[in-house]
């Protein structure tokens, strides 16, 4: 078991987030492939950057293998300065 997850006293939270804006471009197949629109980086990016202004930096991100779902968590990562080894999703 990850010693993170077991610590007796470590302040644990639970932070759900939603996919940040997407589109259905018309070469877009189906709702599992729909991209974030412009706006939704910028959503993403700005929550992010929000999250990490307030001092939250997640040990791990868990994500949907979804694109939409994937990119947000890539983002909101990255405005975070979390460690490249904090975001799992499936592919």
């Amino acid at each position: 078991m990850n010693s993170a997850l077991s610590s007796p006293g470590k302040d644990r939270r639970l932070l759900l987030c939603r996919h940040a804006e997407a589109g259905w471009p018309e070469n877009t197949a189906s709702d599992f492939d729909r991209p974030l629109t412009r706006r939704g980086m910028e959503e993403a990016r700005d929550m992010g950057a929000c999250l990490n202004k307030h001092g939250i930096r997640p040990d791990l991100i868990l994500a949907s293998a979804a694109l939409r779902t994937r990119t947000t968590a890539e983002i909101l990562a990255k405005a975070m300065g979390c460690r490249p080894d904090c975001l799992r999703s499936p592919r």
